[in-house]
Formats: C-alpha cells, sequence, structure tokens
C-alpha cells in the first residue's frame, strides 16, 4: 500500500524537527609518559595546585619507583599540562641504606595533599634509623617494621624539603593518610606493635592488625608548616591498649580537615571479634585526643561495617538542610570479601556524632532497604563529592557476588545524586554499561571541579554543573587481585548527573591500566587524568595526558505536533475503512 507511506512521510516531512542536546564527550590530547623508568612505577599519586603568586596551574605528580623491594619516592612537576616535565626529584633517598635486618631502604604508598600552593608528600619506609626499629618474620625471612616520613613544600611542588621521620620504626607504620584547609596540615595513621599481618605473603594492605594496633595524628598549623617547623610528637587517638589481650585493632584512617577542624574515622575490630565497627572524632586539629574510644558510626552492631571515607564540607557551605559531612562506608553481615552494601550517614549543622542523620542504604533498592534484603549484592569503590546542597556518589555494584564470581554477573560503575545535601537520592544510574561477564568495572573515582582562580580566564572560573568520573577494567574472575587489567574509562556530566557522557578510553593503547586519578580545571573544560600503564612483557609506568571538552553531533529527529498526530489518526482510520483490519501476526 503505496498510499500510506506516501502520506506517513508527507506528515513526517511537514512536522518540526528537534535537535537533541549536543552530548558532551572528552577529548584526550597526547600521552606522556611521566616516570619512563626501567624499573617498575609503583603507587602513584597526582595533584594540580596553583601558585599563589603567579596564578599558574602546576601539575604534580609523586610515584614510587625502583626495584622491588627497593624504592624511593619521585616528585615531577608540569606547567604546561604534561607537555614537557622537571627532572624528577628523589625525595625519599633510602634505597641505598640498610635497616636493622639488613634490608634496603623500601619506600611505599606515597600520599599527596596541598592546599594553595603549600603541599606535604607523606610514605612509608623500611629504612628506620635511630636504633628503635623492630622486625618480625611472617614468611620466615627477617622483615624491619616500617616507619612514617614527610616531605613539604611551599612553592607548588617546584622544590622538596629534606624528609622528616615521624616515627621510630617501633612499630610497624602503614597506611599514612594526610589532610590540609587554610588552617594547617595533618596526618594520620595506623601502627602495629606485632607488624602487620600479611606483609611477607603479598597482603600489605593493613585492612588486618594484630591486638593494640592503633591510630596516630600530627599536625601543623599552617605558619609553622611554612616555617619549617617540625611536626610534633604523634598522638594515639585510639584507645587499644593492650598487646596480647586480645583489645580491639584500629585500621584503615581516613582524615579531613575543614578549616580548624579535623574529622578521623578509621575502622576498628568489635571487641570480642564479630567484625568491625566504624569509629568517629571530630576536634580542634591541634588539640587531637589521646587514647580515645571515639563513637561508633554505624548503627546495626551484630554486622561488619569497613572501608570508611569521608566527605566534607564547611558548615556556613551546606545551606539549611545540607551535609556538613558525610560519612561513607561498606556494611554487611559477612567478614573480609562479603558482600556488603553502600551506607551513609550526613551531619548537619556541626560535625558531631549528635549531629548525625540515621543511615541510609545508597545500594539498596529503597534508602531504608536492610542490608540483608538482599544477601548477594555487593558494592566496592564508594567515593563522593559535596558541594554546598549538592551530593554525589560513585561506586561498582554487582547484583550478586555469587554469580559474578562465576561470571554470571558483573560489576559496573553507578552513581546517585542529591539536591538537598543527602537527604534524598536520584536512583542509581549504570555508567559503565558493561554487558560482557568476562570483564568488570573496578575502582571508580569522582573528582568535582577545583575552585575559581582569579585570573580574568574563562576557563578559571569555576562551574558548578560538571564533573567527572574514572574507573578501570579488568578480567572478571572471583580474585580480582589476579584479575588481567584491561582499559581505563572516563566519563563528563555538564548538568550534575543528569547525563553523562558515554565511556571514553583514557589511554591510546593496548597496555593494562589501571590506578586512576583525575583533576578538573574550574571551568571543568579541561581535564586531566594519570594512570599506571603496562605494556606485555614491560615494567608498569606513570603515563598521564589532558583532554578538552568535546561534543558528539548532535541528531535531528522529528517532533510530531498535535496537528500531525491527528493527520497520522485519521489516515490510518482512512486505511483501516478501504482495506480492513490489519491481519494479525503470529
Amino acid at each position: 500500500m503505496p498510499i500510506i507511506s506516501r502520506l506517513f512521510a508527507l506528515v513526517l516531512a511537514m512536522a518540526p524537527t528537534s535537535v537533541f542536546a549536543q552530548q558532551p564527550t572528552i577529548d584526550f590530547g597526547p600521552a606522556g609518559n611521566v616516570s619512563d623508568t626501567p624499573t617498575g612505577t609503583a603507587r602513584t599519586e597526582y595533584v594540580l595546585v596553583v601558585d599563589q603568586t603567579t596564578l599558574e596551574k602546576v601539575h604534580i605528580v609523586t610515584y614510587a619507583d625502583g626495584p622491588n623491594g627497593r624504592r624511593d619516592v619521585y616528585v615531577r612537576y608540569s606547567t604546561d599540562g604534561g607537555a614537557a616535565w622537571s627532572s624528577a626529584v628523589n625525595v625519599s633517598n633510602t634505597a641505598g641504606q640498610t635497616n636493622v635486618v639488613g634490608e634496603f631502604g623500601n619506600s611505599r604508598r606515597p600520599a599527596l595533599v596541598a592546599d594553595g600552593d603549600e603541599l606535604v608528600l607523606v610514605w612509608n619506609d623500611r629504612y628506620c634509623p635511630g636504633g628503635s626499629q623492630g622486625s618480625y618474620s611472617p614468611g620466615g625471612d627477617p622483615i624491619g617494621f616500617a616507619c612514617i616520613w614527610a616531605a613539604r613544600s611551599t612553592d607548588a611542588g617546584r622544590s622538596w624539603s629534606a624528609p622528616e621521620q615521624l616515627t621510630d620504626g617501633s612499630r610497624d607504620a602503614i597506611n599514612q593518610f594526610p589532610a590540609a584547609s587554610p588552617d594547617g596540615v595533618a596526618l594520620a595513621w595506623q601502627e602495629d606493635p606485632a607488624g602487620v599481618p600479611g606483609e611477607g605473603t603479598g597482603g600489605e594492605s593493613g585492612a588486618s592488625g594484630n591486638p593494640g594496633t592503633n591510630i596516630f595524628y600530627t599536625a601543623l598549623s599552617k605558619a609553622d608548616f611554612s616555617a619549617a617547623t617540625a611536626f610534633p610528637a604523634p598522638v594515639t587517638v585510639s584507645d587499644n591498649v593492650s598487646t596480647a589481650s586480645g583489645e580491639p585493632r584500629a585500621t584503615r584512617p581516613n582524615l579531613q580537615l575543614v578549616g580548624p577542624t579535623a574529622l578521623l574515622a578509621y575502622e576498628e575490630t568489635k571487641p570480642g571479634g564479630g567484625g568491625k565497627d566504624v569509629l568517629w572524632h571530630d576536634f580542634i586539629f591541634l588539640s587531637p585526643p589521646a587514647d580515645s574510644a571515639g563513637s561508633v558510626v554505624n548503627q546495626m552492631p551484630a554486622e561488619n561495617a569497613r572501608r570508611v571515607r569521608i566527605v566534607a564540607q564547611p558548615v556556613a557551605d551546606a545551606g539549611a538542610n545540607g551535609a556538613a559531612a558525610m560519612v561513607l562506608w561498606r556494611q554487611g553481615s559477612g567478614s573480609h570479601g562479603a558482600p556488603a552494601d553502600f551506607m551513609m550517614r550526613r551531619a548537619t549543622g556541626g560535625y558531631g556524632i549528635g549531629q548525625f542523620d540515621d543511615a541510609v542504604n545508597l545500594s539498596g533498592a529503597t534508602l531504608d532497604e536492610a542490608t540483608g534484603a538482599n544477601p548477594e549484592d555487593s558494592i566496592r569503590g564508594h567515593r563522593g563529592i559535596l558541594d554546598g546542597s549538592f551530593a554525589a556518589v560513585v561506586f561498582i555494584y554487582t547484583p550478586s557476588e555469587a554469580d559474578r564470581a562465576l561470571q554470571e554477573a558483573t560489576y559496573n560503575v553507578r552513581t546517585r545524586r542529591s539536591f538537598d545535601g543527602g537527604q534524598s537520592w536520584s536512583a542509581a544510574r549504570n555508567v559503565s554499561g558493561i554487558t560482557d561477564f568476562g570483564r568488570m568495572a573496578f575502582a571508580p573515582r569522582i573528582v568535582a571541579t577545583s575552585p575559581t582562580i582569579p585570573s580574568g580566564d574563562p576557563l578559571d572560573v569555576r562551574n558548578p554543573d560538571v564533573y567527572f568520573l574514572a574507573w578501570d577494567t579488568r578480567e572478571n574472575l572471583a580474585d580480582q587481585h589476579l584479575s588481567e587489567r584491561f582499559d581505563a574509562f572516563a566519563a563528563i556530566t555538564v548538568d550534575r548527573g543528569r547525563n553523562f557522557s558515554a565511556p571514553v578510553p583514557i589511554a591510546d593503547s593496548e597496555a593494562e591500566e589501571w590506578e586512576t586519578g583525575l583533576q578538573a580545571w574550574p571551568s571543568g573544560e579541561i581535564v586531566c587524568a594519570i594512570w599506571k600503564q603496562r605494556d606485555p612483557g614491560e615494567s608498569s609506568e606513570a603515563w598521564f595526558r589532558c583532554g578538552e571538552r568535546g561534543q558528539v553531533p548532535a541528531l535531528a529527529v522529528p517532533v510530531l505536533a498535535p496537528w500531525s498526530v491527528l493527520i497520522m489518526v485519521l489516515t490510518l482510520m482512512l486505511v483501516v475503512r478501504r482495506f480492513g483490519p490489519f491481519p494479525a501476526v503470529n
């Protein structure tokens, strides 16, 4: 019946058209190898700072590099978006030293934080001079305890102080976590009196501890930091005093400074066993509590809570009903590796435990869903941002951890957003869209645009509607740490999470890519990424590239006005009257 085709074509030709809003994307430029050494590069970190005198943007990358078990911490910087880099500065310089058991120095896990153009770099090292270093033998051979070191820069990363030893190695230190604000700089870490379990067998996460493992803390005012004043002696914040009677173990601290207020959280084994609790401290950052029990954040005493993260902002920025802080953690009935849900509590009007709302389940079908409602679904890699009354989170989610281990399900990147400071939340959105159960998303990240720079350049004016997500992908095995790594991706939103771009590969490479970090310019027009990359048969290296916000081609589609719809209905009526009803389709 060609008449029908002609009539429909006529209606569509007469109908107005609408152009879908152009969808954003990221157009990445050339990539460069930052570490570029014949030996393997370990942990990398990246910050973007602004020189307070020249308003120049300075990209600063730190990484541990050298033969396995004999690494140093290096720093490089770029002022032209990564086109050229400074010479690598060896900040730790201990790989040629030997410790109490004859091991070489080994600098690990550099962590970097900045406020303005002042930065602190902290790491742990097997070289602990001073005569108090302990040791243990988890794998048969003796291993020296690690101690905490720090270095500082007051010129936007162009030069660095001599390293400062903060602990003496009498206990095994790990999981160092720095924080900074305009008021000063603070550091937290854990120390184990008997040596971190798993050190000699590849564990090395610090998730487990021996009785008496505690959280330590030290801080400097901004004036003292700038004046090169030494950090004061660490304070033992947690109260695990016994090393033999089964007292709790405090591990994996997370620290934020909001002005003069320190927010410190960590996980601690429950008295008598049965999993962990998340503990909370808030205090004036230069007056830390000593031997304090802290406050329990999680509200289900029988469940296991761990992997705590803090997202915070000044109370004045939160608005009438917004969150001054959000505490994020995993919680479930199982132990290590078991399925867990994404739990969140927000503090309003201040940071005390009494100012926290009840916990909500951000991975549940509803915010009040019990963690046991779906005992098989699970999350990992939870992160968040908080910007006035706006909040957003990212995590990876699988509907069934058991099915995932059999490659009958997988982890995808999900995100949610809130416009009332975390009181209510949008439905979860799948951003990665992985349908191949042989692959999974891993290690998601979320980053907002940086504050406005008073340069007069439109690129330096903050756009709060833009933020970025990043993640890597790997083989979907029951033990993800044995998985082959694949590509890393990023996605951009320009409307505060209403829409996201399609995933954009961060690297133009067939190599393995992982451990991605992002930093965005204030306008969100430029984003830069650091990641680890390993070509087949080669050592891992730190790579870097920047990208500009772009647009994918717009699509024009017809929009049927009411009169167009009426014509179509009349046409169908005529067709039915002339030719009879359409035949049934089997």
